[in-house]
Formats: C-alpha cells, sequence, structure tokens
C-alpha cells in the first residue's frame, strides 16, 4: 500500500527591502499613489485580507480607539485589530484629501465616475505595478495575499507568540498558521504541538503603543 504524499506549498513573505523599495516608488501626491499607498500600509500593519480591505467600511474605523472591526467575508467571523499611528495618518490623508466625493459607504474607492468600491482583482494588479516599478524579482504565486504572510512572518520574527498571531490573522485555530510561518521552523514546531488558541486583547495608542512589524534585527517594517 503506497502513502499519499502531500505536497507543501512555500511560499515567500516580502522581505522588508522588498516593502520598503515598493512604498518609496508610490506617488502620494497623487489621487490614486495616495490611495493605494494606505492600502499597502493597511495590509502590512494589520495582517487583513485583500477582499477585506477592498469591502472596508468607514464606520468599521475607531479613531479614537485606534483600531478596525471588521466581519471576516472569507470566515464571517469578527474581528478587531489595532490600528497603528502612520496607518491611521495614511488613511486620514487619504479620505480628507483625495477620496472622490461620494455616498459610499467604503473606505476605498476607484476614480472613475461614478466612484465605485475597488475589488479584490484591482489590490493585486496595483501591488503588481509598484513591484515591477520597484524592481521587486516576481516570484510564483506571491501577490497581495503575501502582504499577509510579510505580516504575519515580521510578527513571528519578533518572538510574538502563536496564539496571538493566529487571534490577530483572524484565524480558527492555531494550525491555520502553518502557511504563513513556513519560515519559521521554531514556530512551526509549536503549531504542530496543537496548543489551545488564547484570546487577544489590550488598549493601543497610535502615538506609541500600537502593535508593528519587527524584522529578526529588531528594526521596523513600516
Amino acid at each position: 500500500m503506497s502513502v499519499k504524499r502531500c505536497r507543501s506549498r512555500c511560499i515567500a513573505p516580502y522581505s522588508p527591502d522588498e516593502v520598503n523599495s515598493v512604498l518609496s516608488v508610490i506617488d502620494r501626491s497623487s489621487e490614486i499613489g495616495n490611495r493605494d499607498y494606505a492600502i499597502i500600509l493597511l495590509a502590512l500593519g494589520t495582517g487583513l485580507r485583500g477582499c477585506d480591505i477592498a469591502c472596508l467600511r468607514r464606520d468599521a474605523i475607531d479613531w479614537h480607539g485606534c483600531s478596525v472591526s471588521i466581519l471576516q467575508k472569507k470566515t464571517g467571523d469578527f474581528l478587531q485589530l489595532p490600528l497603528g499611528g502612520e496607518i491611521m495618518n495614511a488613511i486620514a490623508d487619504y479620505i480628507l484629501k483625495f477620496r472622490p466625493e461620494s455616498a459610499e459607504p467604503y473606505v476605498f474607492l476607484t476614480t472613475g465616475s461614478p466612484p465605485k468600491p475597488l475589488s479584490h482583482c484591482a489590490l493585486y494588479k496595483r501591488l503588481k505595478k509598484y513591484k515591477l516599478l520597484a524592481g521587486v524579482a516576481p516570484r510564483e504565486q506571491r501577490g497581495f495575499h503575501s502582504l499577509r504572510r510579510t505580516f504575519a512572518t515580521g510578527l513571528s520574527s519578533s518572538g510574538v507568540d502563536i496564539s496571538t498571531i493566529s487571534s490577530l490573522m483572524g484565524h480558527r485555530g492555531i494550525d491555520e498558521d502553518r502557511p504563513y510561518l513556513s519560515y519559521d521552523n521554531k514556530q512551526m514546531a509549536f503549531v504542530a504541538m496543537g496548543c489551545a488558541d488564547v484570546p487577544f486583547s489590550g488598549k493601543y495608542y497610535s502615538d506609541c503603543n500600537s502593535v508593528q512589524m519587527h524584522t529578526g534585527g529588531g528594526e521596523d517594517v513600516l
């Protein structure tokens, strides 16, 4: 009797240098560039899926509590995440200065007339454009969703425990974290132990106590 082997798919996150290169080529003085900069920062700083960012509503952001609350499209589960000061400033800058006048409840809109919410595919195409401009080498299957991997990998490299990472990712159990921590063997071993998930809670402030991604060397990615 032969044993069927499962294919292991290992998709690389973006490195700090790649992230910085992409952000540096975005024209933040334009409506599209300012919007895209806020979107990419939001993805890097929260790990939100592209589908949740595309349909993010304005009332989902708590400007005083420095957090964002959504119902995840993939799972239908509620998720509340802290927002760092840089992310909040980028989103506020877009809304106040560049967002088209519209009654649409969504944060990020197209520039056409009438303005409409962005699609998930649009986020992938925008990031692909900036990667080309920044000279980031293309890798198989590494698109917008890999910003989510970058978020998880950055937390893991900083020593954040797997249960907290799982909660921040909006996963129902830490077994779902395997694809996102495939570059950290120590954390992967922890996942294999099947430890119970631990709820994540706390207060955050955009000026100093917000959750930030770090590289293994301790430098801020964002």
